[in-house]
Formats: structure tokens, C-alpha cells, sequence
């Protein structure tokens, strides 16, 4: 049996494995997964890891069903090569463009398969650090869900 929360989970995976250069966006994924304790990514750049839920359930009044909302943290990271100033964006660019699409791709099914009733984003921010395969890039974007799930049966709606 799949909870809503697992369903709200697999939309937001199946609606970042749907960019595409070919689908209007300014990047293809090399791979898109939850969360794990070891990376099975492999060498995919670049690649986007979708961390959560942590959620917040408050009661709803005479009513049994309870308002959940799933804060999640998208992670985007890519290998770092800006040295060509020629023609390479500004990491803030990048990010902001990362940030954009990852929005916009999110925001094209907002009720997540029909299982929640609103996406947010909640906020978003950048860095760069140096791991073994070298230097990396890395954009992260905070967003909650909003679901109203059955107070008793957590494979229901409401």
C-alpha cells in the first residue's frame, strides 16, 4: 500500500525526470533520485536528489482529515567549469536559471498527480565545493506541499 506521501514523493521525482533540452528547459538531468545514504548516481552529471518529506500535520476542524505539509530540499549538482569568462555564466546565473527550471518543472503539476493542493517554493541558494571528482556546483531549492490526508487511512485523500 502507497501513501499520499509517497505519491506526492514519486510526482516530484517523475516531474524533474521530465526536463529536457527537448522539453524546453536549459538542461537534462543525468539522473534524478531520492535521497540515499551512499550516491548510486555514478558519474551522471548533472544529477538532482530530492531529500524529504519532513512533514507538519495540523488537525482540521470537524472534519476527519488532517492538512500535511511535506517540506522537501531539491539538490541539482553539476561538475564546475566556468574558467572560459568568454562564455560561461556567472554562477549566480547559473543558479538562478537552475532555480528557474527546477520551478518550472515542479510548477507544471502543482497539485502533484492531484494528491496535494498547492506547491511552494520556500526558498533556494547556491555553493561550490571541491569532493574527489573535483570541483562541483550546487543549487538547492526548498519547497513545501500542502495535502489533505485522511485522518485515519494515510492512502486517502480528502
Amino acid at each position: 500500500m502507497e501513501s499520499i506521501t509517497e505519491k506526492i514523493t514519486d510526482n516530484i521525482v517523475s516531474s524533474l525526470e521530465a526536463m529536457s533540452t527537448d522539453n524546453d528547459y536549459d538542461f537534462t538531468p543525468g539522473a534524478v533520485e531520492q535521497e540515499r545514504s551512499v550516491q548510486i548516481i555514478g558519474d551522471r552529471y548533472p544529477f538532482i536528489e530530492v531529500a524529504g518529506p519532513e512533514g507538519v500535520v495540523e488537525p482540521m476542524k470537524d472534519t476527519e482529515c488532517d492538512e500535511h505539509t511535506l517540506s522537501y530540499v531539491i539538490t541539482f549538482v553539476d561538475k564546475l567549469n566556468d574558467t572560459n569568462y568568454a562564455t560561461d555564466k556567472p554562477l549566480t546565473k547559473q543558479a538562478a536559471s537552475v532555480v528557474c527550471n527546477i520551478h518550472k518543472a515542479l510548477m507544471a503539476d502543482y497539485t502533484r498527480g492531484g494528491y496535494a493542493i498547492m506547491t511552494w517554493l520556500r526558498g533556494y541558494g547556491y555553493t561550490n565545493y571541491t569532493a574527489d571528482t573535483g570541483e562541483h556546483f550546487e543549487v538547492y531549492v526548498l519547497i513545501e506541499v500542502q495535502a489533505h490526508i485522511d485522518s485515519f487511512d494515510m492512502t486517502l485523500t480528502h
